[in-house]
This record gives C-alpha cells, sequence and structure tokens, in this order.
C-alpha cells in the first residue's frame, strides 16, 4: 500500500464492525452509478465494490468517470488488496473477483465457471460477500439486461444481509432489476439518489439485524413472538412457533429495522394491519436459499459410492422411491432425478422413478413444478447436463419434460403432517438448523419411519442425528450420509413438544380462553356424532380439494378402508356403488354454490341391497374457515331426511339406467383424456426437435448480446471522455482567444500545426 493510501483512522474499523456494499451493474448501469455516488458522502465508512459487466478487449475507463462525481479513492483492485472504509473498489476485465478475510481475489473467468462463455461475475462476488460479511453485507443491483445478481442477493439475505434493486422504471435496462425483484427477496426498490440517502442511514445508524438483536429495548419478548405467531396463524394459515427463537428473532428485527420502525410493537401493530408486511416477514422466514447440486462434492460422494449400491438391488421394472423434504423452488429435486437418472443408464437399469418434492410453500411449489430457471443456472449445472435435461429458451432454461414426469410436488409440512411410505432415498438438506431441538428429532423420527430398512438419508453439512444416532449407520460422516440399520417403528412423539406452541409462553388469561374454546369445540363434535349415529345417517366434511377431513358419523358403513397407500379424497374412500353420484353431486355444488340431493341410490353392503338419499351441502369459505362440503347419506327407512333441515334443497332422481349412462360417459372421457394426452406428448417431442434445431441460434444470439452488453458499457465510458475532451479542448481555444501572445504549434516534424 502506498503512503498516500494509507490512512490511520480506518485501522479501527474490524472486519466485524465494516459495511461492505457490493454494486452490480450492467449496460446502463454508469449513469445509475454516477448519480449514485453524487449523493453519497465521502465519509460514509463503507467499503463499496462495484462489479461491472466489463469487456476485456477495452480498456475500461471506469476509475476516470467515477472520479468526478466522488470524493472517496477510486481504485483498480489488485489481487489480495485489503478492504478499507471511504473507498470505491471496481472489477477489473478478464476477471471476476471474490472477498475472503477482508481481502479481495482476481479469479481468471475460464476458472471461475463451468462455462467460460457465459460469466455471472455479479453473483459470484455476492455470494462471498455473503459467507464473509452476514448481516454487514449490502447488495445493490443496477440497470442491466439478464439476471446476474439475482442468485448473489438471495445469498445476502440468507445471510441476514440488505438486499436493494434500483427501480425498474429509472433504469436505462430494466433485466437485472425485475429478475431480482421477481425471483429474490428485495428489501427496497429505490432510484439511484434514494439507493445513497438508504445506504447513509443504514451505514450511519448502524440499522443491521444484528445490532437490533443485540439492543435490548427492541428485543422480542414471549408475549410479542406469541401475537406474531397468531397473526401468522389466523391470517396466512402458517405456523412458524416450531422456529429456533434466535432465527425467528433476527428476521422479525430485520423486518422491523427496513420498515423504519424504532420500537418492536410499533411492528406489530403494522404487521396485523399490513397484508403488504405479514407476506415480506413470510418471505424472510420461508427460507428457501437453494441451488442446483448445492455443496457439489456432497453430491458427488452421492452419485458414486451411494445410489449404485442402492439402485442395483432392485429389480427390474420395480419402483425406486425418493423423497426431497423441503425442496423449496426444486432445484434439489431436479439434482436429484438429474444424478439417479444418470446412474440408472451407467449400469442399464431399467427401474420407475418416483420422487416426492414437498414443502410447506404454495408458491415455492409452483415455481418448482413450472422447471423454469433464470440462465445463471449454468454456474452449477455441466453443459451436457443442461442439454440433456433442460430447454433453452432465452432468457431462461425449462427442465425437460422427461425429467419433470419424474417428480411429483406436493405440500406438507415437518412438524405436523406424517410422512411417505417405502422410501428408498430421503434428502432433508438444510432445514433442521432453524428448528428447535425437539422439533429436529421429531422430524428424524418421521423421516426414519418413512424409510425402507437400509435406505438412505441424506442431511446438510450443518446437520446431526442426536438421540437418533444409533439407529443409523454413518455411511459418510463429512456428507452426512446415512442408512437405516433396522426395521423398527420409533414413536413418533418426542418429549416436551406441545402440539401448539411449544416454546411461547402463554398468559393464564389466553390459555383460558383457549380451553374453554377447545371444550366448546369438543362438546359440539361430540353432540353433532351422537346426532348422526341417532338418525342412522353418515355424515362426513371435505375440502375444496375433495379430501376428507373429519367422519362424524359413519352409520350408513358406505367407507371403505383398501390395502395399500391410504388417500383420503372422498371418491377413493366411498362405496363404489356411490362413487359417481357423489363425484358428481360435489362438482355440482362447487359450481353452483348450492346444495344437491340425490334420492334412492342403492348400494351393496354385506351382500345385502341397501337404499340411500344423498344429500351435498356447499359452505362457502369467509374470514373464519375455508370453503368445504358436508355429506349426508341416510338410509331409505327413516322418516325425516336431512333435508327437511336445509330450505328448498334442489333435488335429482337417479336410476340404474342414468347410472350406467353416467358410467358410459366417464369411460368415453377417460378414452378422450388418454388420446389427448398421447396427442400431447406428440406436440412436445416436435416441440423439443425444434428447440434442439434452434439451441445453437439462440445460444449465439445470447452471446452476441452478451458481447453488445459490454460495448454498450465501452462506449458510454469513451462518449463521457470525448465529452471531456471536447470541453477541454474549448477550454483551451478560449483562452488562446483571450491573449494577445503569438503563439506557434509545431509537431513532431517541426512543421507548423496550428498558430494564433
Amino acid at each position: 500500500m502506498s503512503s498516500e493510501d494509507y490512512n490511520p483512522s480506518l485501522e479501527t474499523l474490524s472486519s466485524t464492525e465494516l459495511y461492505v456494499v457490493g454494486i452490480g451493474a450492467s449496460a446502463g448501469g454508469l449513469k445509475a452509478l454516477e448519480e449514485f455516488f453524487d449523493h453519497l458522502p465521502s465519509d460514509s465508512n463503507a467499503a463499496f465494490v462495484v462489479i461491472q459487466h466489463l469487456s476485456p478487449d477495452f480498456k475500461s475507463l471506469m476509475k476516470e468517470l467515477l472520479e468526478r462525481h466522488t470524493a472517496m479513492r477510486v481504485r483498480r483492485v489488485v489481487d489480495g488488496m485489503f478492504l478499507e472504509a471511504n473507498t470505491i473498489y471496481l472489477i477489473t476485465p478478464q476477471n471476476n473477483l471474490i472477498v475472503r478475510q477482508r481481502q479481495l481475489y482476481l479469479i481468471s473467468r475460464s476458472t471461475a465457471t463451468l462455462h467460460p462463455k457465459i460469466n455471472f461475475s455479479i453473483d459470484i462476488f455476492f455470494e462471498s460477500l455473503a459467507v464473509e460479511y452476514g448481516d454487514r453485507a449490502i447488495g445493490i443491483i443496477f440497470s442491466g439486461t439478464g439476471s446476474d445478481g439475482t442468485k448473489g442477493l438471495q445469498a445476502i439475505n440468507q445471510a441476514g444481509g440488505i438486499t436493494l434493486v434500483q427501480s425498474p422504471e429509472t433504469a436505462e435496462f430494466d433485466g437485472m432489476p425485475q429478475s431480482a425483484i421477481l425471483n429474490s427477496i428485495v428489501d427496497q426498490v429505490l432510484s439511484p439518489r434514494e439507493l445513497a440517502e438508504s445506504i447513509t442511514e443504514i451505514v450511519k445508524t448502524g440499522k443491521s439485524s444484528l445490532s437490533l438483536h443485540l439492543n435490548p429495548e427492541l428485543g422480542i419478548n414471549p408475549e410479542q413472538f406469541e401475537t406474531i405467531i397468531n397473526f401468522f396463524k389466523q391470517y396466512e394459515n402458517l405456523d412458524f412457533s416450531y422456529y429456533k427463537s434466535t432465527t425467528f428473532n433476527r428476521r422479525v428485527l430485520r423486518r422491523c429495522s427496513l420498515s423504519e420502525y424504532d420500537h418492536i410493537n410499533d411492528y406489530i401493530n403494522n404487521l396485523e394491519t399490513s397484508p403488504e408486511e405479514r407476506l415480506k416477514l413470510k418471505e424472510d422466514l420461508m427460507i428457501g436459499v437453494t441451488q442446483f447440486f448445492r455443496d457439489a462434492p456432497a453430491w458427488d460422494d452421492l452419485k458414486t459410492n451411494v445410489l449404485p449400491d442402492l439402485i442395483t438391488q432392485l429389480p427390474e421394472q420395480s419402483e425406486f422411491r425418493v423423497w426431497v423434504a423441503a425442496c423449496s423452488t426444486g432445484e434439489e429435486a431436479y439434482s436429484m432425478g438429474m444424478i439417479i437418472d444418470e446412474v440408472c443408464q451407467s449400469l442399464n437399469k431399467n427401474i420407475q422413478v418416483k420422487i416426492f418434492a414437498t414443502d410447506i410453500d404454495a408458491n415455492a411449489l409452483a415455481f418448482a413444478s413450472e422447471g423454469i430457471y433464470p440462465e445463471n443456472i449454468v454456474t452449477h449445472v455441466s453443459s451436457t447436463r443442461l442439454e440433456k435435461y433442460f430447454i433453452f429458451n432465452s432468457p431462461f432454461f425449462q427442465v425437460s419434460q422427461y425429467l419433470r414426469n419424474m417428480l411429483i410436488f406436493a405440500p406438507h409440512n415437518l412438524s405436523i403432517n406424517t410422512g411417505f411410505t417405502q422410501i428408498n432415498l430421503i434428502s432433508c438438506r438444510n432445514i433442521l438448523i432453524y428448528v428447535q431441538p425437539q422439533v429436529q428429532q421429531q422430524i428424524l423420527r418421521v423421516l426414519h419411519s418413512s424409510l425402507k430398512t437400509e435406505g438412505i438419508l441424506f442431511l446438510g453439512y450443518s446437520e446431526t442425528l442426536g438421540d437418533l444416532q444409533t439407529e443409523f449407520i454413518t455411511l459418510h460422516e463429512k456428507y452426512k450420509i446415512y442408512k437405516k440399520k433396522r426395521d423398527v417403528r420409533l414413536p413418533l412423539t418426542v418429549q416436551n413438544i406441545s402440539s401448539s406452541q411449544p416454546f411461547t409462553r402463554q398468559s393464564p388469561r389466553s390459555k383460558n380462553i383457549q380451553n374453554q374454546q377447545n371444550h366448546s369445540h369438543l362438546i359440539l363434535e361430540v353432540a353433532f356424532s351422537a346426532f348422526a349415529k341417532k338418525s342412522h345417517c353418515s355424515c362426513f366434511l371435505v375440502d375444496a380439494d375433495y379430501q376428507l377431513f373429519q367422519i362424524v358419523s359413519d352409520a350408513a358403513q358406505v367407507l371403505e378402508f383398501r390395502e395399500g397407500k391410504l388417500s383420503q379424497k372422498i371418491t377413493d374412500l366411498i362405496n363404489p356403488s356411490l362413487k359417481i353420484p357423489v363425484s358428481t353431486g360435489l362438482h355440482r355444488s362447487k359450481r353452483e354454490h348450492k346444495t344437491i340431493s340425490y334420492l334412492d341410490l342403492s348400494y351393496d353392503l354385506n351382500k345385502a341391497s341397501q337404499r340411500v338419499d344423498l344429500e351435498i351441502q356447499f359452505f362457502p369459505r369467509n374470514d373464519q374457515k375455508e370453503e368445504f362440503y358436508m355429506l349426508v347419506i341416510t338410509n331409505k327407512q327413516e322418516v325425516q331426511s336431512p333435508s327437511a333441515l336445509i330450505d328448498h334443497p334442489q333435488s335429482y332422481h337417479l336410476d340404474q339406467a342414468a347410472l350406467q349412462q353416467i358410467q358410459h360417459l366417464e369411460d368415453e372421457l377417460q378414452q378422450t383424456r388418454e388420446n389427448l394426452q398421447a396427442t400431447n406428448e406428440e406436440l412436445e417431442t416436435t416441440n423439443e426437435e425444434q428447440q434442439a434445431i434452434n439451441e445453437e441460434l439462440i445460444a449465439s444470439n445470447e452471446e452476441l448480446q452478451s458481447t453488445n452488453e459490454e460495448l454498450y458499457t465501452v462506449n458510454t465510458e469513451y462518449q463521457n471522455q470525448i465529452q471531456k475532451l471536447i470541453e477541454l479542448s474549448n477550454d483551451v481555444n478560449n483562452l488562446l482567444q483571450s491573449t494577445d501572445i503569438g503563439v506557434i504549434f509545431l509537431d513532431k516534424s517541426l512543421k507548423i500545426s496550428k498558430f494564433t
């Protein structure tokens, strides 16, 4: 370090005190950077690292241009350079940049990514910044095309840092800002000037999640914690009571700071009335940071040393069942599908692969089921796998139908719901670390019961088996790969876990109210069941998806439970003779929002024909409950039909001929569906062939777009430099014209080139 760069006052800022602001920019970013630094004070006590998409074929003038808009030092990065406050660091062409132990290191583009032609320098730096600086990392995305920076912002958010984006309407090119807003958790979307003001406020006041957490005045007490938990239960139908208190507190206090509240009670009041803020906090708590082949060495070991032995033991055409728990947006589930398919092909093994991918977040599951990912997945997925398992449709990659057919996405809550059965391999990575130890053991017991004997459990780097260590054989301690030891069913409840709020402290008043409500519900349930049985009728409650969630009574004995995996769908459980009227009635009641009655239906019970009436009543959704249906099946010998309790229900009579006709129509409908499916598959095959033909052209277009973007930046820099030279030339001309001194200008050959 030269003497002119040394500043003794900066030595007092340790790496745990220094804020580092990573700035990602591309085409159109120079103008935003100039406006940003114009409004940023020179003594902010933060370090700024600018990652600009630069052409490797031209010298960058970024340093000279930014120096005109700030009093801070502007330095081009040299390998191993230390970060200091009140300094701007610029990436150099042909390199990527990372930070480690407060030092900046340059990495050649060819070694930093699996695809040298496609480079995501912003993501690479942001991810290293998140690891190194945690909640004192700040990421900003300015103007540019593509999706670089999106994954990096997700990593910063996950580490507790702050993520900011230039508002798309103020950006010359809104591709990068829009991608970040749509795909990652963004704390604020502002103009460059407002971003500068926000950064100044954050750094000057130290408003990070950590500083808030250490402030006893702003800490969350058990009563406040319970209040927030109940908001999510009431308004979002989500239960966060099993989260680790430290994780929950840190996320809540982070949102409190970013919402500019000085006291947690003010933030809680806003949380109750603001659906937008509840959504932002929910997204913060729904920790969804993931990527393809995250922790690549662990995946390589699973593919090389575990899967071949597991798959070799299976008979031909048998089913290989996999459960990817807490799959988030699906990257891990698709990664699992790819390596299983590769192992099957290397072993020439023909088996049926079924992967159950589950998560509590419905939005994440919807994203995962579409299988559409930004182009920056090339950082983690090899070109061979991209070509085999994806279809490129600029600027996105879509998972091929072949791979998607292996997966089934479904909502599932690990702390509440039971698991799947007869599973060969379970992947549950980086979720246990966010819940209490008691809940970790509860989840592990669910996973243990789901596995076959000698089934494989794949956990995250920081996760352990705890009390269940003796129930598994360790295959690889570092990569957390375990094998189930014996065929035993462990109790699924763990001591000290409550079914409602395991670590909240309820006030005596709230406990009394809850006990009274529970007692009241129990009385109503018993009374309703007794009334139904006395009326010799069956009564069931089903939800909007026709899933059975309450059996009030089955006096008519119409439910049938068969061997195999239990289904909760009412049409799978009802007597086969009643399946058609029940299915038809539910569809009509759902469509018409009214009560439907079918009279004088018949079904077989113990080889004897029974006559019943069926009534389906629709209950719409409101603030207290979701939409549901009540099915009442009454024996014909009863004088009073349940329909007498309802005003003017619309009734329909089904005879045997009608039932046969409906069955015939359903068979035709099924055949039509199969034909449409076959046609759809043919069209998809044709589409894939066309995509393959156009793939090279699209790839070429992408390279040209990237080159054009770099040239745009270079052109902008040169335009600024030319403008500066024009101003200097005009100044010199004005000076010469305003003096009476004769001046002769000579060139290198001593020939007169200019004179006054």
